[in-house]
């Protein structure tokens, strides 16, 4: 399990929206136009900041301390949280390749049919754990 993770985020308002940038991950930079997209679009940019690091085996940096941002009349610094096992089971594309072992009489007539073995897999996996398609 993943887990929760806390970052600090500063808000910089101007007349064309806001634009949120984090501290902690020089390339994380996103934007909205209103002060709720802002922090929507805030969520998604770290779970995928905090992703592109665990999928090259890489912990993230850990938070700075908030209160070290000051905050001035166009910036204000937020707190976001992000619970990446949450986060995963929503936007995780990445497949991963799992070998099967079944008989070669049933693998014949599987093929006869054009079985897609991976959907097959997927379907059952999904129906057993009683999990929807959008957890995929």
């Amino acid at each position: 399990m993943l887990g929760k993770f806390y970052y600090p985020a500063v808000f910089t308002i101007a007349d064309d929206g806001i634009t949120v940038t984090y501290p902690d991950f020089d390339f994380i930079v996103t934007q909205g136009m209103n002060l709720q997209e802002a922090f929507e679009k805030a969520e998604e940019a770290l779970g995928i900041g905090i992703a592109d690091y665990l999928e090259r085996g890489i912990m993230p940096p850990a938070a700075s301390d908030i209160l070290k941002y000051k905050t001035s009349e166009n910036t204000y610094t937020a707190l976001i949280s992000i619970d990446m096992d949450e986060w995963t089971k929503t936007y995780s594309t990445k497949s991963i390749r799992k070998n099967v072992t079944l008989p070669a009489w049933l693998n014949q007539l599987a093929e006869k049919e054009n079985i897609n073995f991976s959907s097959l897999l997927q379907e059952a996996l999904l129906q057993k754990m009683g999990l929807s398609k959008r957890h995929q």
